[in-house]
């Protein structure tokens, strides 16, 4: 009886332990893409504003007033 009581408190401290590791491992995981995502959609805004400022200030592509 007292084995079973002991098995059962150290099973119990391990699924606690292993699940807390799992949700730790996942968070960081999770955040590593959110940072993913976050540098790259600054990239692609970045990108579409530099474009977009060329079209608008460069002096090569104006159009003629006839």
């Amino acid at each position: 009886m007292n084995e079973q009581i002991t098995e059962s408190v150290y099973y119990q401290r391990g699924y606690d332990k292993g699940f807390s590791d799992a949700q730790e491992k996942l968070a960081l995981e999770f955040n590593r893409v959110l940072i993913i995502k976050e540098d790259l959609a600054y990239e692609k805004g970045y990108k579409a504003g530099k474009k977009k400022a060329r079209e608008i200030y460069d002096p090569n592509n104006r159009k003629s007033k006839t």
